[in-house]
């Protein structure tokens, strides 16, 4: 398969899991960086661009750190003809702060006069708290500018709970 142009510089924080240096740090800086290039992959090559970058994520952690990817899939979804969203499963989080699903929202036609204020690519996830039953997940999103920003109390964990909380961020 061929490789994304992009240079994903990944530093591994030792507290961090193989799910959330996926999560945190390979697909936002992907999908911030070529959206369009990443979108026409994944309609090419399907769950193996997913799973390709899984994998280039693991090569950079311990072997104790290292995942199956179990679990791992991806919908493609255009809630209008401006909109692109990719909604990506992830294996069950085992711990607070791992992700149970990310969203690569892409909307071309949102450029700005100042190309500091583009607002193209979004990039959510529905995180794990402390105990399921202790709290709702949170939803969270991962931006190029700010880095991580929590949103507030997400959806129960289902594909389509969460679909419904992108789309409330995303559409205007």
């Amino acid at each position: 398969m061929e490789r994304l142009q992009v240079v994903c510089v990944m530093e591994h924080s030792p507290d961090k899991t193989q799910r959330q240096e996926f999560v945190s740090q390979v697909l936002p800086d992907l999908f911030h960086t070529a959206p369009e290039q990443f979108l026409f992959y994944l309609e090419r090559d399907g769950i193996k661009v997913i799973h390709f970058y899984w994998n280039e994520t693991a090569k950079k952690l311990p072997s104790s750190a290292v995942e199956p990817a179990y679990g791992l899939s991806y919908e493609i979804r255009m809630p209008n003809p401006r909109a692109t969203v990719v909604l990506i499963s992830l294996p069950q989080p085992q711990y607070p702060g791992e992700a149970h699903f990310i969203a690569l929202c892409y909307r071309p036609y949102r450029v700005m006069p100042f190309g500091w204020l583009n607002d193209t690519t979004k990039v959510l996830t529905l995180e794990r708290t402390l105990a399921e039953d202790e709290g709702a997940p949170l939803l969270v999103e991962w931006s190029r500018r700010h880095g991580r920003e929590e949103l507030g109390p997400g959806p129960q964990p289902d594909l389509e709970n969460f679909y419904q909380a992108v789309l409330q961020q995303i559409i205007d």
